[in-house]
């Protein structure tokens, strides 16, 4: 049993410690109310028990914002700490619907502090402070994470296009009901388009279509397309036209003509936009305007679109 006073040097060590996690954490950990604590809030003896809150968000994320608490990790220190004892987990509660916070991410918050308290205790030092540092991060991960999908959720919404068809010969497709052919990195959003054609005339055309019935394609940072579709002549010998632009993106034009070309693709037009969201992605950007072309030309066959 520990609940007898203690003052011997495990109980001073642990309860300096205790101190030092809470003033760090001072909205996240708070000592346990069912446990070794006197009525003015003192804590007297083995097991020190304390409980980490896993916010929404905290006051150095977004100053008058409200954090509001959505997971609960339940941490004991035993007789013994730090040489012979480390951090004990004694359980989590996930705070309201289990889809705010998928279990996953508080398994993942559980599993850093058990791995950095076995690391603490080998040392032989304390670990309540460095488990709540690297259980913050992990779960500071999981807010990005999500803020991230939120975000990119409002600039999919904000700026996918709504293809309006001008002339009778020129069908544009896009995948935005099915979420095929679209792709956010870092505010920055690629959105493709393709549609069929057999001439030169047909292919610009189709583009200044595309491009002057839509503001949205008119504020995009670029507009790359590329080409390509064969002429047979009367002697039944095949002539293969293709063309591409880069529209200001250096090279973007090239790497879709390479695209229809490794797809061996005939009567086709594809266009990639691209909105520059002020971070620079350096050469993942070809990455994702080729993808999101090849994304869209596969579901567009697949699904006879074109």
């Amino acid at each position: 049993m520990e609940d007898a006073r203690s003052n011997d040097e495990d109980f001073l060590r642990a309860k300096a410690d205790l101190e030092l996690v809470l003033a760090a954490f001072p909205d996240e950990v708070q000592i346990s109310k069912i446990g070794n604590v006197s009525e003015d809030g003192e804590l007297f003896s083995f097991p020190l028990k304390f409980e980490m809150h896993l916010k929404t968000t905290s006051d150095k994320d977004d100053v008058g914002v409200e954090s509001i608490t959505l997971a609960i990790v339940k941490m004991e220190i035993h007789r013994g700490y730090p040489s012979k004892s480390g951090i004990f987990l004694s359980g989590y509660r996930i705070i309201g619907s289990s889809k705010k916070v998928p279990k996953k991410y508080v398994e993942d918050v559980m599993s850093i502090i058990r791995q950095t308290s076995k690391e603490c205790l080998e040392n032989e030092e304390e670990g309540a402070l460095s488990c709540c540092l690297a259980a913050q991060q992990v779960w500071d991960e999981f807010k990005e994470e999500q803020r991230r999908q939120i975000e990119e959720t409002i600039l999919k919404t904000s700026i996918e296009v709504e293809v309006e068809q001008v002339d009778v010969d020129i069908n544009w497709i896009t995948g935005k009901d099915d979420n095929v052919g679209f792709i956010t990195d870092r505010k920055s959003t690629f959105q493709a388009f393709v549609c069929r054609i057999n001439s030169e005339d047909m292919a610009l055309r189709a583009v200044n279509n595309l491009i002057n019935g839509n503001s949205k394609l008119q504020r995009a940072t670029h507009n790359m397309f590329a080409y390509r579709f064969s002429i047979e002549h009367e002697n039944g010998n095949k002539m293969l036209v293709h063309d591409n632009d880069d529209d200001g993106e250096a090279g973007a034009g090239s790497k879709l003509a390479e695209l229809l070309a490794l797809r061996k693709e005939d009567g086709i037009l594809v266009l990639v936009a691209r909105w520059f969201g002020g971070i620079h992605l350096g050469p993942k950007r070809f990455l994702h305007i080729s993808n999101c072309a090849r994304e869209l030309l596969v579901w567009a066959h697949s699904e006879g679109k074109i």
